[in-house]
């Protein structure tokens, strides 16, 4: 799986709509200056790189609030 899927996946999970998943996680990759990791495989991240994608993810629903 891929780090954005599996993001989005995460936020539709909390009852977030796709196309606002998609739109509010890639502002705070974008925001992180991660986003050349959204089509990257999850197995390809570091611990630490990880662990910010992890509390990107744990956010979604506040990104342009």
């Amino acid at each position: 799986m891929k780090v954005g899927e599996q993001a989005v996946y995460l936020a539709r999970l909390k009852g977030i709509s796709k196309s606002d998943a998609v739109r509010q996680l890639k502002a705070w990759f974008e925001k992180f200056e991660i986003s050349v990791w959204w089509d990257k495989k999850v197995e390809e991240l570091s611990k630490g790189m990880a662990q910010k994608v992890q509390f990107i993810t744990c956010f979604p629903s506040s990104v342009g609030a």
